[in-house]
Protein backbone atom coordinates (compact mmCIF):
# COMPACT_ATOMS: atom_id res chain seq x y z
CA UNK A 1 0.00 0.00 0.00
CA UNK A 2 1.29 3.46 -0.89
CA UNK A 3 2.45 5.21 2.34
CA UNK A 4 0.74 8.38 1.10
CA UNK A 5 -2.64 6.64 1.19
CA UNK A 6 -4.96 6.82 4.20
CA UNK A 7 -7.95 4.49 4.48
CA UNK A 8 -10.79 5.43 6.79
CA UNK A 9 -13.57 2.93 7.38
CA UNK A 10 -16.87 4.30 8.60
CA UNK A 11 -20.01 2.66 9.97
CA UNK A 12 -22.03 5.53 8.47
CA UNK A 13 -21.04 4.58 4.91
CA UNK A 14 -23.13 1.65 3.72
CA UNK A 15 -22.13 1.17 0.07
CA UNK A 16 -20.27 4.02 -1.57
CA UNK A 17 -16.50 4.55 -1.49
CA UNK A 18 -15.10 8.08 -1.70
CA UNK A 19 -11.59 8.88 -2.87
CA UNK A 20 -9.98 12.30 -2.58
CA UNK A 21 -6.53 13.67 -3.34
CA UNK A 22 -5.37 16.23 -0.79
CA UNK A 23 -3.39 19.37 -1.74
CA UNK A 24 -0.18 17.69 -0.48
CA UNK A 25 -0.74 14.82 -2.95
CA UNK A 26 -1.79 12.24 -0.38
CA UNK A 27 -4.78 10.01 -1.08
CA UNK A 28 -7.67 9.56 1.36
CA UNK A 29 -10.23 6.79 0.97
CA UNK A 30 -13.51 6.62 2.89
CA UNK A 31 -15.06 3.16 2.78
CA UNK A 32 -17.75 1.12 4.51
CA UNK A 33 -16.57 -0.75 7.59
CA UNK A 34 -16.56 -4.23 6.02
CA UNK A 35 -14.82 -3.33 2.75
CA UNK A 36 -11.78 -5.56 2.29
CA UNK A 37 -8.31 -4.12 1.96
CA UNK A 38 -7.72 -6.00 -1.31
CA UNK A 39 -10.88 -4.49 -2.83
CA UNK A 40 -9.79 -0.98 -1.76
CA UNK A 41 -6.32 -1.53 -3.22
CA UNK A 42 -7.86 -2.59 -6.55
CA UNK A 43 -10.18 0.43 -6.44
CA UNK A 44 -7.22 2.80 -5.91
CA UNK A 45 -5.23 1.09 -8.69
CA UNK A 46 -8.15 1.61 -11.07
CA UNK A 47 -8.10 5.32 -10.26
CA UNK A 48 -4.35 5.73 -10.87
CA UNK A 49 -4.69 8.04 -13.89
CA UNK A 50 -7.27 10.21 -12.14
CA UNK A 51 -5.09 10.42 -9.02
CA UNK A 52 -2.10 11.49 -11.13
CA UNK A 53 -4.14 14.22 -12.80
CA UNK A 54 -5.45 15.52 -9.47
CA UNK A 55 -1.93 15.61 -8.03
CA UNK A 56 -0.74 17.51 -11.08
CA UNK A 57 -3.61 19.99 -10.73
CA UNK A 58 -2.89 20.56 -7.04
CA UNK A 59 0.79 21.09 -7.78
CA UNK A 60 -0.03 23.52 -10.57
CA UNK A 61 -2.38 25.48 -8.31
CA UNK A 62 0.41 25.82 -5.77
CA UNK A 63 2.86 27.03 -8.41
CA UNK A 64 0.68 29.22 -10.59
CA UNK A 65 1.53 32.47 -8.79
CA UNK A 66 5.26 31.75 -8.74
CA UNK A 67 7.43 33.07 -11.59
CA UNK A 68 9.18 30.28 -13.55
CA UNK A 69 12.77 29.60 -12.52
CA UNK A 70 15.46 26.98 -12.92
CA UNK A 71 14.36 23.80 -11.18
CA UNK A 72 10.69 24.78 -11.12
CA UNK A 73 8.03 22.20 -12.02
CA UNK A 74 5.68 22.99 -14.90
CA UNK A 75 3.03 20.87 -16.64
CA UNK A 76 3.36 19.35 -20.09
CA UNK A 77 0.62 17.03 -21.37
CA UNK A 78 -0.58 16.54 -17.82
CA UNK A 79 2.81 15.43 -16.50
CA UNK A 80 5.01 17.58 -14.21
CA UNK A 81 8.31 18.51 -15.87
CA UNK A 82 11.38 20.18 -14.36
CA UNK A 83 12.64 23.40 -15.93
CA UNK A 84 16.36 23.19 -16.76
CA UNK A 85 17.78 26.60 -17.63
CA UNK A 86 21.11 26.66 -19.47
CA UNK A 87 22.14 23.24 -18.14
CA UNK A 88 21.81 19.56 -18.80
CA UNK A 89 18.91 17.81 -17.15
CA UNK A 90 19.68 16.05 -13.89
CA UNK A 91 16.21 14.52 -13.64
CA UNK A 92 13.58 13.40 -16.13
CA UNK A 93 11.19 14.46 -17.48
CA UNK A 94 12.45 17.99 -18.05
CA UNK A 95 12.10 21.01 -20.31
CA UNK A 96 15.49 22.44 -21.29
CA UNK A 97 15.56 26.14 -22.14
CA UNK A 98 18.44 28.38 -23.20
CA UNK A 99 18.40 31.93 -21.81
CA UNK A 100 20.87 34.67 -22.89
CA UNK A 101 23.60 35.49 -20.39
CA UNK A 102 23.87 38.85 -18.71
CA UNK A 103 20.24 39.33 -17.71
CA UNK A 104 19.50 40.94 -14.38
CA UNK A 105 17.76 38.97 -11.65
CA UNK A 106 14.70 41.18 -12.16
CA UNK A 107 14.55 40.50 -15.91
CA UNK A 108 15.25 36.76 -15.73
CA UNK A 109 11.73 35.49 -14.79
CA UNK A 110 10.10 37.34 -17.69
CA UNK A 111 12.66 35.97 -20.15
CA UNK A 112 12.18 32.43 -18.86
CA UNK A 113 8.41 32.82 -19.18
CA UNK A 114 8.78 34.05 -22.77
CA UNK A 115 11.00 31.12 -23.75
CA UNK A 116 8.74 28.63 -21.98
CA UNK A 117 5.69 29.99 -23.80
CA UNK A 118 7.49 29.71 -27.15
CA UNK A 119 8.45 26.12 -26.30
CA UNK A 120 4.86 25.28 -25.38
CA UNK A 121 3.55 26.76 -28.63
CA UNK A 122 6.06 24.81 -30.72
CA UNK A 123 5.06 21.56 -29.03
CA UNK A 124 1.37 22.44 -29.37
CA UNK A 125 1.63 22.89 -33.14
CA UNK A 126 3.31 19.48 -33.46
CA UNK A 127 1.07 17.51 -31.09
CA UNK A 128 -2.20 19.17 -32.10
CA UNK A 129 -1.57 18.48 -35.79
CA UNK A 130 -0.99 14.80 -35.04
CA UNK A 131 -4.09 14.43 -32.86
CA UNK A 132 -6.39 16.35 -35.22
CA UNK A 133 -5.22 14.21 -38.15
CA UNK A 134 -5.80 11.06 -36.09
CA UNK A 135 -9.31 11.97 -34.98
CA UNK A 136 -10.34 13.38 -38.36
CA UNK A 137 -9.49 10.01 -39.91
CA UNK A 138 -11.29 8.05 -37.19
CA UNK A 139 -14.39 10.27 -37.36
CA UNK A 140 -14.30 10.53 -41.17
CA UNK A 141 -14.50 14.33 -41.20
CA UNK A 142 -12.40 16.88 -43.08
CA UNK A 143 -11.32 20.01 -41.23
CA UNK A 144 -10.26 22.80 -43.56
CA UNK A 145 -7.20 23.77 -41.51
CA UNK A 146 -5.82 23.85 -37.99
CA UNK A 147 -5.04 27.13 -36.25
CA UNK A 148 -3.15 27.17 -32.94
CA UNK A 149 -3.92 30.40 -31.10
CA UNK A 150 -4.43 31.87 -27.63
CA UNK A 151 -8.03 32.99 -27.06
CA UNK A 152 -8.63 34.02 -23.47
CA UNK A 153 -11.99 32.33 -22.95
CA UNK A 154 -12.11 29.35 -25.32
CA UNK A 155 -10.23 26.08 -25.60
CA UNK A 156 -11.31 25.50 -29.16
CA UNK A 157 -13.72 26.41 -31.94
CA UNK A 158 -14.89 25.29 -35.36
CA UNK A 159 -15.69 27.99 -37.90
CA UNK A 160 -18.42 27.96 -40.52
CA UNK A 161 -15.69 27.04 -43.01
CA UNK A 162 -14.60 24.12 -40.79
CA UNK A 163 -11.39 25.71 -39.59
CA UNK A 164 -10.40 24.13 -36.26
CA UNK A 165 -8.90 26.55 -33.76
CA UNK A 166 -7.22 25.23 -30.58
CA UNK A 167 -5.77 27.06 -27.60
CA UNK A 168 -2.05 26.32 -27.26
CA UNK A 169 -2.42 26.09 -23.46
CA UNK A 170 -4.08 22.69 -23.95
CA UNK A 171 -0.55 21.31 -24.40
CA UNK A 172 -0.25 21.59 -20.62
CA UNK A 173 -3.31 19.41 -20.05
CA UNK A 174 -3.56 15.62 -19.97
CA UNK A 175 -3.83 14.05 -23.48
CA UNK A 176 -7.39 12.86 -22.83
CA UNK A 177 -8.51 16.46 -22.23
CA UNK A 178 -6.89 17.56 -25.50
CA UNK A 179 -8.57 14.68 -27.34
CA UNK A 180 -11.94 15.64 -25.85
CA UNK A 181 -11.62 19.22 -27.13
CA UNK A 182 -10.50 18.03 -30.57
CA UNK A 183 -13.36 15.56 -30.91
CA UNK A 184 -15.77 18.24 -29.66
CA UNK A 185 -14.66 20.68 -32.35
CA UNK A 186 -14.50 18.08 -35.13
CA UNK A 187 -18.06 17.05 -34.27
CA UNK A 188 -19.08 20.59 -35.18
CA UNK A 189 -18.14 19.93 -38.80
CA UNK A 190 -21.36 17.97 -39.44
CA UNK A 191 -23.29 19.51 -36.51
CA UNK A 192 -23.04 23.30 -36.17
CA UNK A 193 -24.80 23.37 -32.80
CA UNK A 194 -24.87 21.58 -29.44
CA UNK A 195 -27.96 19.51 -30.16
CA UNK A 196 -28.57 15.85 -29.36
CA UNK A 197 -26.96 14.58 -32.56
CA UNK A 198 -23.84 16.62 -31.81
CA UNK A 199 -23.47 15.16 -28.30
CA UNK A 200 -24.18 11.65 -29.58
CA UNK A 201 -21.28 12.02 -31.98
CA UNK A 202 -18.94 13.34 -29.28
CA UNK A 203 -19.84 10.53 -26.88
CA UNK A 204 -19.50 7.92 -29.63
CA UNK A 205 -15.77 8.65 -29.74
CA UNK A 206 -15.28 9.93 -26.17
CA UNK A 207 -17.60 7.85 -23.96
CA UNK A 208 -16.53 9.69 -20.78
CA UNK A 209 -17.04 13.12 -22.36
CA UNK A 210 -19.11 14.42 -19.44
CA UNK A 211 -16.39 13.56 -16.95
CA UNK A 212 -13.67 15.09 -19.11
CA UNK A 213 -15.78 18.20 -19.61
CA UNK A 214 -15.86 18.68 -15.82
CA UNK A 215 -12.12 18.04 -15.56
CA UNK A 216 -11.49 20.60 -18.29
CA UNK A 217 -13.33 23.20 -16.22
CA UNK A 218 -11.08 22.33 -13.30
CA UNK A 219 -7.99 22.66 -15.47
CA UNK A 220 -9.24 26.03 -16.72
CA UNK A 221 -9.27 27.36 -13.16
CA UNK A 222 -5.65 26.31 -12.67
CA UNK A 223 -4.16 27.46 -15.95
Amino acid sequence: MNPETTIVRSKKRRRSVALTVEPDGSVRVLAPMRTSLSWIQDFIAGKADWIARRRSQHAQETRRKEPPRDGATVPFQGVPHTLCINREAETQPCIALTIPDGLSEAALPAEIQTELTLWYKKQARRVFAQRVAHWAAVMEVRPARLVVSAPERRWGSCSAKNDIRLNWRLIKAAPELLDYVIVHELSHIPHKNHGKRFWRMVEKYIPDAKTLRRELRGFEKLD
